[in-house]
């Protein structure tokens, strides 16, 4: 069950050298934040096991998010329900649809279920631009699960990169994941892909989702991981923030 609720919050104000106008103003909205729905799952169950959560679905519209990397940061400053209980960031991800707007999806920890509605929920969404961009190559990969990934250059980025197996889904016993975890400040991920011995492609990420400070990207394949099998990653460092806050009020719970 969805409930609608469309809110505008203005962006990131750039203030430069006044100059004489050359042109027409733009007419291209600022960046800014629309509620689009509430996704009510505090009695979910996945597999047999409670995976009770909110999300909060909203789309941030505005040309300048072109060419953004493709892992925001999000971060929640203050999110209580009706209560006055504490809700905290479980989990959020991002997508581009035909339109060129951005959506993200902001998973909440849940509220009771007497609670009606978010009371207020603030924070910002951080889109990175720029930087410099490398790739990096660890070798058998199978050797170096679980534990963080030795490399200079990531060690130069100030990223910290993970990589773990996921438990299989009985659903889909054949379908391996391997979960690519990274944080930074000002670093992060743009491709993850496992290589085989000649270096060909056997699979790349299917999936991305923020996390606090940084996101994680998942790769899924059939084949086992091997010694020969080698991870490749995209790492952009140095970018440049654009800023949009988040502040939500009276959200209506279903």
């Amino acid at each position: 069950m969805w409930r609608i609720l469309i809110l505008t919050m203005v962006g990131p104000v750039l203030v430069g050298t006044a100059a004489p106008p050359t042109s027409a103003p733009s007419t291209e909205p600022a960046p800014h934040v629309e509620l689009r729905g509430i996704t009510d799952s505090r009695s979910s169950r996945i597999d047999g096991a409670t995976s009770p959560r909110l999300g909060v679905l909203t789309q941030i519209i505005g040309a300048r998010l072109d060419g953004a990397h493709r892992v925001p940061t999000i971060r929640v400053s203050e999110a209580v329900d009706d209560l006055g209980d504490t809700l905290s960031l479980r989990e959020a991800s991002a997508s581009r649809d035909s339109a060129g707007n951005t959506r993200l999806y902001i998973w909440l920890s849940p509220t009771p279920r007497r609670a009606t509605r978010i009371s207020r929920l603030t924070g910002e969404a951080i889109f990175w631009f720029g930087g410099t961009t490398q790739t990096v190559t660890i070798d058998n990969i199978r050797s170096r699960l679980g534990k963080p990934l030795e490399n200079t250059l990531l060690s130069q980025a100030g990223l910290t990169v993970t990589a773990a197996e996921q438990p299989l889904i009985p659903a889909t016993p054949n379908l391996k994941t391997l979960a690519v975890t990274f944080a930074g400040n000002q670093a992060g991920i743009d491709g993850v892909r496992i290589l085989d011995a000649d270096g060909k492609v056997l699979a790349r990420e299917v999936s991305t989702s923020i996390q606090l400070g940084g996101g994680q990207m998942r790769v899924v394949r059939r084949m086992p991981l091997t010694d020969a099998m080698s991870l490749q990653l995209d790492v952009w460092s140095g970018a440049e923030a654009l800023r949009v806050p988040i502040d939500l009020r009276d959200v209506v719970l279903p």
